[in-house]
């Protein structure tokens, strides 16, 4: 497996030093070796963004887990992409291509056993596609 993309873990100490660490995030099997991180959870534990794989795709980072693809409910032709996480990354939020080819919103819920489910949020009904920010 190829490595690529880093990211930054800051924490203030007692002392009002500075500790600074580097992970790796890794790469998704297949495709171009190209990760982007596109955000963290607030205790640095979880980063979420899309990467380059068989497909582009969305995928959370942890230390314990590395990085693993979430899942896709579109054509899997199509890309989708984390955009950002709650405080425990118990939800993540993002988007993927639909039939118009525009950006869908979705959303992934955090089940018990670790693993998440992936489900569209509303478009309006006059509109072909949305955005999630975050």
């Amino acid at each position: 497996m190829k490595a690529i993309g880093i990211i930054a873990i800051v924490g203030i100490l007692p002392n009002l030093a500075c500790s600074i660490e580097f992970s790796l995030l890794g790469d998704l099997a297949g495709g171009r070796v190209q990760s982007t991180a596109n955000a963290i959870s607030a205790d640095g534990g979880t980063v979420v963004g899309r990467g380059e794989g068989d497909e582009t795709q969305a995928f959370i980072w942890t230390a314990s887990g590395g990085l693993v693809a979430l899942p896709n409910p579109l054509d899997p032709a199509k890309s989708t992409t984390a955009t950002g996480c709650s405080d425990d990354a118990s939800v993540i939020a993002g988007t993927g291509r639909n039939i118009f080819n525009r950006d869908q919103p979705l959303r992934w819920l955090k089940q018990s056993d670790g693993s998440y489910t992936v489900e569209f949020l509303t478009i309006p009904s006059n509109s072909k596609f949305g955005n999630v920010v975050t």
